[in-house]
């Protein structure tokens, strides 16, 4: 096989739990931000973190699936899954972390209104005969990814420590525990603003 593609499926295991890892790294960073009242900023790494976890479900996904074919089969899938079309596709990551999350933003999302928030949040741009500066968006809009970002973790639970046919042990929830912890801490320490607390 090609060196762009996994050669095994320990490799692809392991690249789940990096994924796993930078996520929850990106996310701390996000609360951080979001205490330093970098609001911008925390919106659109609590995006790249949400992205991050939504690799690991496609990796997941299509990894099984391509452990499970025919060597030719296999080849094909995992030089489709490690291509522009799919984990190099910012949108696709979405839609895949989308897919995992049940709230009344999957739909608006879908179309990629995720992404130009998250490109929003870095670039000063001019639209509609305005300026637009990542200043302006909002408090909430970052706290309501953040908490997003806690809830897939919440999800994804075990998912990435787990081999194909394998089952939780005490061991991988152990660990999984943890990041989702470390997740859920994070969280609580922020300050939702006075509309954000009717809502949760």
């Amino acid at each position: 096989m090609p060196r762009h593609i996994p050669q095994r499926h320990s490799t692809i295991l392991r690249l789940e739990q990096q994924l796993f890892h930078n996520a929850h790294n990106l996310l701390i960073d996000a609360c951080i931000l979001y205490r330093a009242e970098s609001f911008p900023t925390a919106l659109a790494l609590g995006v790249l973190a949400y992205e991050e976890l939504g690799k690991l479900h496609l990796v997941d996904h299509v990894g099984a699936e391509a452990k499970l074919s025919e060597p030719a089969s296999r080849r094909e899938q995992l030089e489709t899954l490690f291509s522009r079309k799919l984990v190099y596709s910012h949108i696709v990551k979405q839609r895949w972390a989308l897919s995992m999350t049940k709230d009344g933003f999957s739909d608006l999302y879908h179309d990629g209104r995720l992404d130009h928030l998250k490109q929003a949040a870095f670039y000063v741009g001019f639209r509609n005969g305005r300026i637009r500066a990542p200043d302006r968006l909002r408090a909430t809009t970052a706290y309501n990814q953040i908490k997003r970002v806690v809830g897939l973790f919440e999800r994804t639970k075990d998912l990435p420590f787990l081999d194909l046919f394998e089952e939780s042990t005490p061991e991988t929830r152990k660990i999984a525990e943890e990041y989702i912890s470390s997740a859920r801490d994070a969280l609580r320490l922020l300050k939702p603003t006075r509309k954000q607390r009717r809502k949760t």
